[in-house]
């Protein structure tokens, strides 16, 4: 079995803006391209307003976008890009929300995750915390897929780095 046949979905993080949201998900689709097979998508904190768009536009020609946040962008590449439906994550505020609300306890497998890599580096940290208190199985395994960074990334990236440890000491 190639490696590439073990990952169980690609996790694509809504980001802090459009550019951001589409930089991922190109990544994520050229991902998909280089693995060659059918894996799953799942857009994590995509926000509560994604279902029912999703839902009310799988298989129409003319994608409704109403009542949706500034990730209209990320939602038109998901509907439009997506070989079948995929998970979405929309209860996520943060990064720490994004692995606890897609990764519950009893998950396991491997899965690509896409971002840029300042902010993969705030999920693996992430992801040892969740581990070491419990809440986060041991069984998953992360798969950094990355982005190219800006220096508005990096500069951001930075500070969410000390954020997220301190944040993390709160679990």
């Amino acid at each position: 079995m190639e490696d590439s046949e073990k990952i169980k979905a690609i996790v694509v993080p809504s980001g802090g803006s459009v550019y951001e949201d589409a930089q991922r998900w190109s990544r994520a689709m050229h991902y998909f391209r280089e693995i060659g097979n059918n894996t799953p998508f799942v857009i994590a904190g995509a926000g509560p307003d994604t279902n029912e768009c999703v839902e009310r536009n799988l298989g129409r020609s003319r994608i409704d976008y109403e009542g949706l946040d500034f990730h209209t962008e990320l939602y038109r590449l998901f509907i439009n890009g997506a070989q079948s439906y995929v998970g979405l994550d929309t209860i996520s505020k943060n990064s720490i929300g994004n692995l606890t609300n897609v990764f519950p306890n009893g998950t396991s497998g491997r899965y690509a995750i896409v971002s840029y890599p300042l902010h993969l580096a705030r999920l693996k940290m992430i992801e040892k915390r969740l581990k070491k208190k419990g809440k986060m199985s041991n069984d998953v395994e992360l798969i950094p897929v990355s982005t190219n960074q800006n220096w508005r990334q990096t500069v951001y990236g930075l500070a969410a780095l000390v954020k997220t440890a301190f944040d993390l000491r709160k679990i």
